[in-house]
C-alpha cells in the first residue's frame, strides 16, 4: 500500500498518559511488531528488579546503583542486559526502556539481589551536530536504532521521506509543528507536545518545526543513510 493519500490514515498523534502503578510510574509510548519502548519514573531510595530480558535501558534523570556502583545520565552510554536487572535508586529517577520487539507489558518488581547483573555499556559512537540540534544515537543494529533528538527553539528540519524505515517520535519535552505533505502536494500541521507519541509510516514526507527547545526520544526500524530521501532543505541551513 502506498501511504501519503489520505492524512487520517497517517495522523497516528495520541497522548501518552501516565500509569500508576503501586511502586512506579510509568508511560508506555509505543508498541509495534519491530520496537517497543516507555518511560519509568522511579521513587528514590528503593530497590527494583526489571523482569525481562534482551532490553537497552538509559538513563533521563536520577541515580542508581548497579553491582554497587553508581551510575547517572550521560549522553554518551546506553545499557544493554539480556536477564532480569535489579538495581537501587539514590534519587527520583527516570529511565527508558527499548525493545526491539513487541511488548504489551513490562514486569517490574521488588526483589532481592542473588547475583551480580549481567549487562553491558554501550558506548554511544554517533553525536551529530546539526543546524537545527543535534541527533546522540543511544545503539544501532541490524534491526534498527534508537535515537535523542534536539531541536532548537524556532528552528527547522529538512522534509524527509524514508523508503523502508518506521519511526516513532516520543516528545520528552517541548514542542513541534509535525508538517506532513501527502495526496497531490497537500499539508497539514500536526502539533506535538509534551508526551505525545507519533508512528511515522514508511512514506510518509515529514518535517519538524521547533516551537520550543524540544527533545525528541524516536525508535525506528533499522537506520540507513540511503533510506532518507530530501524533497527539500530548510531555507536557512
Amino acid at each position: 500500500k502506498m501511504y501519503g493519500k489520505n492524512i487520517n490514515n497517517l495522523n497516528t498523534k495520541k497522548k501518552i498518559k501516565l500509569i500508576n502503578l503501586n511502586f512506579v510510574k510509568l508511560y508506555k509510548i509505543c508498541s509495534e511488531k519491530e520496537f517497543s519502548y516507555l518511560k519509568i519514573l522511579l521513587p528514590k531510595d528503593k530497590q527494583f528488579t526489571i523482569k525481562e530480558k534482551n532490553f537497552y535501558f538509559y538513563i533521563h534523570n536520577g541515580l542508581i546503583n548497579l553491582n554497587g556502583k553508581n551510575y547517572s545520565f550521560d549522553s554518551k552510554r546506553t545499557f544493554f542486559t539480556k536477564s532480569n536487572l535489579t538495581f537501587n535508586t539514590i534519587t527520583n529517577t527516570a529511565i527508558f526502556l527499548f525493545f526491539q520487539k513487541k511488548k504489551e507489558t513490562v514486569k517490574i518488581g521488588k526483589k532481592k539481589l542473588a547475583k551480580k547483573n549481567k549487562f553491558y555499556i554501550v558506548r554511544n559512537s554517533s553525536i551529530r551536530e546539526k543546524y537545527w540540534g543535534q541527533i546522540i544515537t543511544l545503539f544501532s543494529n541490524s534491526n534498527g536504532a534508537c535515537k535523542i533528538i534536539f531541536m532548537k527553539n524556532g528552528s527547522q528540519s529538512s522534509m524527509e521521506f524514508h523508503i523502508r524505515k518506521k519511526e516513532n517520535y516520543y516528545i520528552n519535552y517541548g514542542k513541534i509543528d509535525l508538517g506532513i505533505r501527502y495526496g497531490r502536494a497537500k499539508q497539514k500541521i500536526i502539533k506535538l507536545t509534551k508526551n505525545c507519541s507519533f508512528l511515522m509510516l514508511p512514506g510518509t514526507m515529514h518535517m519538524r518545526i521547533a516551537k520550543l527547545d524540544t527533545q525528541i526520544i524516536e525508535m525506528s526500524t533499522k537506520d540507513r543513510d540511503d533510506d532518507s530521501i530530501i524533497v527539500h532543505d530548510d531555507d536557512h541551513h
